[in-house]
């Protein structure tokens, strides 16, 4: 089944890259959970009182779009680094827009790699918390296949276990900075968290991960 999805991700992206607009907004779709969580990632709570996550998803959808003509990677991969860099910066420039804090945004844009690394390792830490025990390496890292399925599964999940999942996993959150953004003691943030991964890890199983 991944065999053949490829293919068809190769053929939609042979098609964007010609100008298909059709093909690149189902490209962009499969990706959004993805992105969303590349964009949550980098907003701290001062931006997101300001900012909403959708709002800049679709500002990166629309910067994508126009600038699709200037993309010139050959695979999947480069592509969905393209728009995790086009991603980036769209958190970058909400940090101008809305909090006035050029020099901090500024910082920011020169370390695109590092945000997008720390990102990428996030959820590779993610993913070996919810692999079953004795899987191979190859089992728990399918790289950037596995990464949408992760999102995508933490997307459905209840809003309350998104949170926390994001926290630990995405934000690097310790138990007691949880506790305190939550208004939980550390005992229920342990528990939530514990439940939230465990309902993470059966979602991903249902779905052959």
């Amino acid at each position: 089944m991944q065999r053949s999805e490829s293919g068809e991700t190769r053929r939609l992206l042979a098609r964007a890259r010609s100008g298909d607009s059709a093909a690149f907004t189902q490209l962009f779709t499969r990706h959004r959970e993805l992105l969303r969580l590349v964009l949550r990632s980098q907003m701290s709570p001062a931006l997101r009182q300001k900012a909403d996550s959708d709002d800049l998803l679709q500002e990166t959808y629309l910067t994508a779009s126009q600038s699709l003509p200037e993309f010139r990677g050959q695979n999947i991969e480069a592509f969905l680094r393209w728009l995790q860099v086009i991603a980036a910066r769209r958190v970058c420039d909400a940090y101008r827009r809305y909090l006035g804090a050029q020099k901090r945004a500024a910082r920011r844009e020169v370390s695109l790699e590092r945000m997008l690394d720390v990102a990428r390792r996030s959820t590779d830490r993610l993913a070996a918390q919810l692999a079953a025990p004795g899987a191979s390496p190859s089992q728990a890292h399918r790289h950037n296949e596995m990464l949408v399925e992760l999102a995508n599964a933490i997307s459905e999940l209840p809003e309350h276990y998104q949170k926390v999942i994001e926290l630990r996993f995405i934000r690097e959150y310790s138990l007691d900075q949880i506790s305190a953004e939550i208004g939980r003691s550390k005992g229920a943030v342990m528990m939530l968290l514990a439940r939230a991964v465990e309902r993470l890890r059966g979602t991903m199983k249902d779905g052959g991960w």
